[in-house]
């Protein structure tokens, strides 16, 4: 299911519901062929939602594509106005909300790339460690060694 929400907040668009309309698509396929926060709410700055029911594909069942297309129709407003999207996935008939588990990321993803930046920085910061403490005991050593007792 998919909640649209839309609110008008123009004061020129109250006296004439028809002067902002347009049609909502889902997947490609018309949802509501004449859409309009005035139609719907009957004043502007009045918010309203609408739900649309869609059947996801029966493929690929770890991926889903959702297209939501709002087109303008002949008005003096040609810019469309949504204001929020809610997707919610709706229980089977027997009450059961899993799917099946998603595919895992292969190890060429952009997390590998981090790991191995992280395995360089904790080396290059260790070398860095080493040369701070080792410096000025080499420096003690050779001062000692040529008698500096």
């Amino acid at each position: 299911m998919v909640r649209l929400h839309f609110c008008e907040p123009h004061e020129l668009i109250k006296s004439r519901s028809t002067l902002r309309q347009f049609e909502i698509f889902l997947n490609s396929q018309m949802a509501e062929p004449n859409a309009g926060p005035i139609i719907w709410a009957e004043d502007n700055n009045v918010s309203v939602y609408k739900d649309y029911l869609f059947m996801s594909k029966k493929g690929d069942e770890n991926k889903q594509n959702l297209t939501i297309n709002l087109h303008p129709k002949s008005a003096k407003y040609f810019d469309v106005i949504l204001n929020g999207i809610e997707v919610f996935k709706l229980n089977s008939s027997n009450g059961n909300l899993a799917g099946p588990n998603p595919q895992p990321e292969s190890s060429n993803s952009i997390g590998g790339k981090s790991k191995k930046k992280q395995k360089l920085l904790i080396s290059g910061g260790g070398c860095a460690v080493g040369l701070l403490i080792d410096t000025p005991l080499g420096l003690y050593g050779v001062d000692y060694f040529w008698g500096g007792k």
